[in-house]
């Protein structure tokens, strides 16, 4: 397998922490769109790969496919945010200023947090793995 002189010097770098990193495993990871493989964040720092992001920080849900895609058409049909992301950030905004002027968000009546809390108890039951 013949590799460019920046890959070698790449692998070379990698190899600094992983000492495994390869040609192949190079290979792999270079192609993500053909193999499902990436380098970890750790590996592309080694590799010169900064991340690109203008932010660094995340926050996470699951959720059910059908609220997923009620969801994204929703956004979609709004037309004000570009990206889920902005979305979900402009909600994170909206969070943090109700709390600051301890303003309550319209929200959950006592019996409807009840039954959210029964759904995150089914779902967390659900997505645990005994070892």
């Amino acid at each position: 397998m013949h590799i460019s002189k920046q890959a070698a010097k790449e692998i070379a770098a990698i190899r600094t922490e992983f000492p495994k990193c390869d040609k192949m495993v190079y290979s792999i990871c270079t192609r993500t769109s053909e193999t499902g493989a990436k380098f970890c964040r750790r590996a592309n720092e080694l590799r010169g790969k900064a991340d690109t992001h203008k932010l660094h920080h995340s926050l996470r849900v699951r959720v059910t496919e059908e609220r997923y895609n009620q969801v994204k058409a929703i956004i979609e049909a709004d037309g004000r945010f570009p990206t889920v992301n902005a979305w979900l950030d402009w909600w994170v905004w909206v969070f943090i200023k109700s709390y600051e002027k301890k303003v309550p968000l319209p929200g959950l009546a006592t019996e409807e947090r009840q039954e959210v809390r029964a759904m995150d108890t089914a779902s967390a039951s659900e997505n645990n793995t005994n070892f």
